[in-house]
């Protein structure tokens, strides 16, 4: 009886989707020229618009040359209307990520926010020192399918802001792909299972029911 069950059951292990993060946007780190701005405190990053019903399940900032953090950095998710829907803190002695596009990023995990298909989204971080730059045209830059990319996005505190405060970055330079600056992690479902491989599932859970009515019938 218990070695029907687990055959049974096996099928689902196998076809049940499962969750991989992406990244929304990235780009190869690249050797340069960036613009540093050291001692700048102020909120970076880019407006996006959400094409499905995905989820942020992390927040992120770029690492400069694959260098990890020097000093703490917040980083914060906002709705259209600027109301502040996630933040975290990211640390020196947070690991560096490098994407399978050779981009360089330290992320760090949320509580998933879900997102609505069609409303913008804003993300922004508060790289200062050696980690604050910007790119006029990031080299490869690339945008998950799951989101589109609006515009890059900045807080206008003109460095006048305090050491990691976290402001909402409603204004956009033209001139600029994008600010890096924060970047969110999305959750998304990569794998989907085949039609024919719900025929086992059918199959097993057509067995376990056989065998309970079959039990029952023993007993009665």
């Amino acid at each position: 009886m218990r070695k029907s069950l687990l055959l049974a059951v096996l099928p689902l292990i196998f076809v049940w989707p499962t969750l991989a993060d992406v990244y929304g946007v990235d780009f190869p780190t690249p050797p340069g020229p960036w613009t540093p701005n050291y001692g700048l405190y102020t909120t970076l990053g880019y407006e996006f618009t959400a094409n499905t019903a995905v989820s942020v399940d992390g927040l992120g900032t770029w690492a400069t040359d694959g260098l990890q953090l020097a000093i703490n950095e917040p980083v914060g998710l906002w709705n259209s209307a600027g109301n502040l829907l996630a933040s975290t803190i990211l640390t020196p002695s947070d690991p560096v990520t490098v994407t399978p596009a050779g981009g360089t990023w330290v992320f760090a995990a949320i509580t998933p926010v879900a997102l609505t298909a069609g409303d913008n989204y804003y993300v922004g971080s508060v790289p200062a020192g050696y980690e604050y730059g910007y790119f006029a045209s990031p080299p490869g830059f690339t945008v998950d399918p799951s989101i589109t990319y609006v515009r890059d996005a900045y807080d206008g505190s003109n460095g006048l802001a305090s050491v990691g405060e976290l402001t909402f970055p409603s204004l956009s330079e033209a001139n600029f792909i994008g600010w890096f600056g924060g970047n969110v992690e999305l959750s998304s479902s990569t794998v989907t299972p085949e039609p024919a491989f719900f025929i086992p599932v059918v199959a097993g859970l057509g067995l376990i029911a056989f065998k309970l009515k079959r039990r029952r019938r023993t007993h009665a």
